[in-house]
């Protein structure tokens, strides 16, 4: 979850994370604001450039994308946080997530952006002092240097896109507390008006009005499932007509998962003009993996006072086991358990990690990784004892 200002943030996290606590946040900056010796420095002294490559699989109809950001050689600040701002009104459908080491992924909660931060701290010096200031992460992109590892993978096709490059800086210096002073030039500024600003290409944002008329966007709404969401099996999809009180044709609603009509699985709930249904493998086209929900209905346009309608696509999940062909060649045979096995004991902020042999992208390759893979093989390499398997 990302705070308006990830660099204030990560102060208040000290091991710089981007994640953050408004309530905190809001309380730092009166204290900032009211206290400052120094004005904050400008992050916005780097210049950034952005490799974007972009395959498809037609087998899993997902895009892979993968970045290289370099800063150039003139940039007087090390970059320690990469955004990526979409074209769309949502964030869309991200999944597969791959970091460099000492970098983590969030998506931001307060607009259409997910970003990497250099939050890997190392090694601190023998001799090191905490004056409450933030810490430089080792893992940040040097002037004159380039950085590659970040992908992810999505549904949606590739488009134009707007990405921020930010740089290090410390903290304003505070004085102790002698209560509120003015605190002219020292506002601390949103994070995209201090950053630089380049292009690059990535997926389509997500929106969840299909019709361009956002006047008929009232009726009707899923509940239960959203854009990239991931749900196990079974759950309960609910449906929400007129949420402004808009005149609809609830006898015009059809609504399909995955291209097959699922209408006759929706009930009414007591009380309420509302439908719910059940979803499961075995009551509809539900699969492991992607899913595509689409609903339609008829009504009123508020705004013109003609008969419209409204369309709504959802992309999400359905929770499945983590594929053990780490190697992705298709099979999942003794190469993928070398692989996971020369990776053990290694995390993400550790150069030797291996983001392939982190099966269940939890940040950590150990035993749970090894036995995806291992629960996978053909039966013909099954073992009694796991350290008995593939150990030719």
């Amino acid at each position: 979850m990302i705070s308006p200002n990830p660099r204030t943030n990560a102060k208040l996290n000290t091991v710089v994370r981007v994640g953050g606590c408004a309530a905190l946040l809001a309380a730092l900056i009166k204290v900032v604001s009211g206290q400052v010796l120094v004005a904050p420095t400008p992050a916005n002294q780097v210049t950034a450039i952005a490799a974007s490559s972009v395959s498809y699989s037609a087998l899993t109809r997902l895009y892979t994308y993968s970045y290289r950001f370099s800063n150039a050689a003139t940039s007087t600040q090390e970059i320690w946080l990469i955004a990526i701002q979409f074209s769309g009104d949502e964030i869309p459908p991200i999944l597969s997530v791959s970091s460099p080491a000492g970098w983590s992924f969030e998506p931001h909660v307060d607009r259409n952006v997910t970003s990497w931060a250099a939050t890997g701290l190392g090694a601190l010096p023998a001799n090191y002092v905490d004056d409450g200031n933030v810490i430089p992460s080792p893992y940040q992109i040097k002037p004159g240097h380039s950085l590659s590892g970040f992908s992810f993978q999505s549904p949606n096709p590739p488009v134009g896109s707007t990405f921020y490059a930010q740089g290090f800086t410390l903290l304003a210096s505070v004085a102790n507390d002698v209560g509120e002073l003015p605190g002219q030039g020292s506002e601390i500024q949103d994070w995209q008006s201090d950053s630089y600003i380049g292009v690059l290409v990535a997926p389509q944002g997500a929106s969840s009005l299909v019709s361009a008329n956002a006047s008929v966007d009232g009726f009707f709404a899923f509940t239960g499932v959203s854009n990239g969401v991931a749900r196990s099996s079974p759950f309960t999809l609910g449906v929400r007509f007129s949420l402004h009180g808009e005149g609809v044709d609830r006898s015009s609603f059809t609504v399909a998962l995955n291209g097959s009509g699922i209408s006759r699985l929706f009930s009414p709930v007591a009380g309420t003009s509302d439908l719910t249904a059940t979803l499961s493998a075995t009551t509809a086209p539900l699969v492991a993996g992607l899913n595509v929900l689409t609903g339609f209905v008829q009504g009123i346009d508020p705004a013109t006072g003609l008969r419209s309608s409204k369309t709504q696509r959802v992309a999400f999940y359905v929770d499945s086991p983590p594929s053990g062909d780490v190697n992705g060649d298709g099979i999942v045979n003794c190469k993928d358990v070398r692989i996971v096995r020369s990776a053990m004991g290694t995390n993400s902020t550790q150069t030797s990690y291996d983001p392939r042999a982190d099966v269940n992208k939890d940040g950590v390759v150990n035993i749970q990784d090894l036995l995806i893979v291992v629960r996978q093989l053909p039966a013909a390499l099954q073992r009694t004892e796991l350290s008995d398997v593939c150990d030719n």
